[in-house]
């Protein structure tokens, strides 16, 4: 979603949509990376799914906005900084971007990946009241971060998972991006929550 005004709730809307092309299968293990967490859990409260998979990824509060979550939460995340483009759209530099978001990716990797990202509207998503009514306690939960990020704080990262929701994070090594520095460490653990018994792995989220 690139739109200005886009929030939560309408990347959700744009997830299930892409769900209902593939003929809407019952199996769907949803990862969302980084700011992407504020919507994966607003698709399991509508869509069912086998599990959601924070991916060095926000984790949002029922009823409450991520900027005053955030005020109070200052390590969750490290804020590059900001620039809007004429439309209101982030625009990240790629310095910023090497750094933070790439920092252990091979240098023609990383800028590929900056050249290819997605216009985002995440102010909205972030400033909104989430659009969370109740947090979807039945979908299994479970977070991956990565011990280097310097986006999402890897301590906050775990304090959350012990905190909210309720479960022991898989720790990699690495930034933020593992998809691109460390593709076959990321496989083998989303292979391992794949193959593991959803009752076992289970978990209520406080909101």
């Amino acid at each position: 979603m690139d739109s200005p005004g886009a929030g939560a709730a309408d990347w959700a809307d744009a997830i299930i949509a892409d769900l209902a092309t593939a003929g809407n299968p019952d199996d769907v293990i949803l990862v969302g990376h980084s700011l992407s967490g504020l919507a994966i859990p607003v698709v399991a409260a509508t869509y069912p799914l086998e599990r959601l998979v924070f991916l060095c990824a926000n984790v949002p509060e029922v009823g409450r906005s991520y900027e005053n979550y955030l005020a109070e939460h200052p390590t969750a995340v490290i804020m590059p900084p900001i620039t809007l483009d004429q439309d209101g759209c982030l625009e990240l530099s790629w310095p910023d971007a090497r750094r933070l978001y790439y920092g252990d990716c091979e240098e023609s990797l990383a800028l590929s990946a900056w050249e290819h990202l997605v216009r985002s509207a995440a102010l909205t998503a972030f400033t909104e009241t989430s659009p969370l009514q109740a947090w979807p306690t039945g979908t299994p939960t479970s977070y991956i971060l990565c011990t280097e990020d310097e986006i999402i704080g890897p301590d906050w990262s775990r304090e959350v998972c012990r905190t909210r929701l309720q479960i022991t994070p898989i720790e990699l090594p690495g930034s933020h991006s593992p998809m691109l520095s460390r593709p076959s460490e990321l496989v083998d653990a989303l292979c391992s929550l794949a193959d593991s018994s959803p009752i076992s792995q289970e978990t209520t989220a406080l909101p």
